[in-house]
């Protein structure tokens, strides 16, 4: 099938509680990593570290702005994913 593994990877990638979290706290808007880590009682390498995987699974976009790299959530396909996911999980 074409993507399959592509998706298995989006979706290895929000099976994680702590990235799943970070997810919907982009879902608000466009944070940084010690926006982030600071939210989350995190440090910060330990947010960056979930932030790539995010990333390298085409969830997450980052933009440099300044000294920060800010992150939102891909794209409205993502955000659909996430709140049906939710919507599933509380049938």
């Amino acid at each position: 099938m074409k993507y399959l593994n592509e998706t298995a990877a989006q979706f290895s990638a929000l099976g994680d509680p702590d990235r799943l979290a970070i997810m919907v706290c982009l879902m608000d808007g466009a944070h940084c990593v010690g926006t982030l880590a600071e939210q989350f009682g995190a440090g910060m390498s330990t947010v960056s570290q979930r932030l790539k995987v995010l990333h390298i699974a085409r969830l997450v976009h980052k933009e440099r702005r300044g000294k920060h790299i800010y992150y939102t959530v891909a794209d409205q396909h993502v955000r659909n994913l996430i709140d049906n996911a939710f919507e599933h999980a509380g049938e």
